[in-house]
């Protein structure tokens, strides 16, 4: 966990309001999850924890550690041709972290060096990686080997279908990453709410996942 929290507080910064160009500091909540998730490994050091489901009030920089963290895991997990998308129920919205991690790559001369910046694509460098913009139309997504996925806003998404999609994707992976964030939803009847629901029951040794 030191390395992916080293990786965001040295290399990248705020791209918007009063903050913007000075470098990420970590909220104690943000900490605490990137601990969990990253030190959380088996006997073979691999991560365990490979679905993550956060659900925070708005206004809490949420889409800024995603982009953060789609960074790392193009450009510093460790893994050879890592997969990484963003995806949300519409482009428009799929388009907003994606942007943010463009302009924090613009903000920092090593991160530039390390990446190809492109309409709805960051490719690393050598052209192994690849981080993009998906939206909610599944049909075209298969065929992709997720090594991080993103799912923004989960509670907008109207179906499961690219959902299910991608987390399939990532299936030929030793150690993949899912990650769905989202402000409360009302829907009962959504994704959004059965993932949680899940998650509850998992976190409550309900479920053993």
């Amino acid at each position: 966990s030191d390395r992916v929290i080293n990786f965001i507080q040295k290399y990248l910064t705020h791209v918007k309001g009063s903050e913007g160009g000075k470098p990420i500091i970590l909220m104690d909540w943000m900490v605490d999850l990137i601990r969990v998730i990253y030190d959380t490994v088996d006997e073979d050091g691999l991560r365990v924890i490979n679905m993550v489901y956060i659900e925070v009030p708005r206004k809490n920089a949420k889409t800024t550690l995603l982009a953060g963290l789609a960074l790392y895991h193009l450009l510093a997990d460790g893994e050879y041709g890592p997969e990484c998308v963003v995806a949300a129920a519409d482009r428009s919205q799929s388009t907003i972290m994606q942007d943010i991690s463009k302009q924090m790559v613009r903000q920092n001369e090593m991160l530039q060096k390390m990446t190809l910046l492109r309409q709805y694509d960051i490719l690393s460098a050598d052209r192994r990686g690849f981080y993009k913009a998906l939206s909610s139309d599944a049909g075209t997504k298969h065929g992709l080997n997720l090594s991080f996925a993103a799912f923004d806003e989960l509670h907008a998404w109207k179906d499961r279908e690219l959902y299910d999609v991608l987390l399939t994707s990532q299936v030929s992976r030793k150690q993949p990453l899912a990650i769905a964030i989202t402000t409360a939803g009302t829907d009962k009847s959504s994704l959004c709410y059965s993932v949680r629901e899940y998650a509850v029951k998992v976190n409550a040794g309900e479920i053993n996942d």
